[in-house]
């Protein structure tokens, strides 16, 4: 039985420029390191190719005493906070050849009942997911001084075009760089360290494809060819997302 929570719409914030080959289906890549090299740009993450541990920034400094020779140790309270391995790392050959290319995916948990009317039930975006939104919008055009626009994805024929492709591809799952155990808790097996980003870049709701090459990624991308993934796409502009809406036919 279809579970209407696991709806999810794919958008991408894209530069208009670049909107008339993205309707194409033109999806373009960007290196993997380029993103460690833009970080503090708002979008960028300096740590892109590992998962990296960081503690608190107040200290309370701590006595252990052997009270039998009165030997002590005296450490800080940041040093406890972490796993003594705080930081993992993908191999360094092989995150020079990886590109991503990123989306994003606005799921039921985003939409509110606003209005019902028959057999018809009709959800539209919450403020809060609205305001993600626009912020990653204004970061980027701030980043890339171009204006941007939403593309928004049939969800089937973007799916569908990725898992045709070959390519690999998952949601980015957020973590708290200064509590990792919940990152172990979160790790599915062997899940590359890619599809991880610190928590503050949740309000990105990524969604990320993956292409390895053989050589060393280009340092300005690639733009690669996913057939079918523009089908029935659609373009709107930031004072156009209130018009996103799902809209469910009830039987009684």
């Amino acid at each position: 039985m279809f579970n209407i929570r696991n709806i999810a719409i794919p958008i991408r914030v894209t530069e208009n420029q670049y909107l008339k080959s993205s309707l194409k289906d033109t999806v373009h890549f960007g290196k993997l390191m380029y993103y460690t090299k833009i970080e503090g740009e708002g979008i960028g993450d300096d740590s892109e190719d590992r998962i990296f541990g960081k503690s608190k920034k107040d200290v309370t400094t701590i006595t252990i005493k052997d009270p039998k020779n009165g030997q002590e140790w005296i450490i800080s309270s940041k040093d406890l906070t972490q796993d003594p391995k705080i930081e993992f790392k993908l191999n360094d050959e092989i995150k020079e050849k990886i590109g991503v290319a990123c989306f994003s995916l606005i799921t039921f948990e985003d939409f509110e009942l606003y209005s019902t009317s028959d057999n018809q039930k009709h959800f539209r975006l919450k403020a809060k997911a609205l305001d993600d939104i626009k912020k990653y919008i204004q970061e980027k055009e701030k980043f890339t001084g171009n204006k941007c626009s939403l593309i928004v994805y049939n969800p089937s024929n973007f799916l569908n075009s990725i898992r045709n492709s070959g390519y690999e591809a998952n949601k980015i799952k957020y973590y708290d760089p200064y509590n990792l155990s919940r990152f172990f808790e979160n790790k599915d097996g062997d899940e590359p360290y890619y599809y991880f980003k610190p928590e503050s870049f949740k309000y990105q709701r990524e969604y990320r494809i993956v292409k390895i090459n053989k050589k060393d990624f280009p340092e300005n991308g690639e733009n690669v060819t996913v057939d079918g993934i523009s089908k029935d796409d659609t373009i709107i502009s930031e004072n156009q997302m209130n018009s996103i809406e799902i809209m469910i036919n009830v039987n009684n």
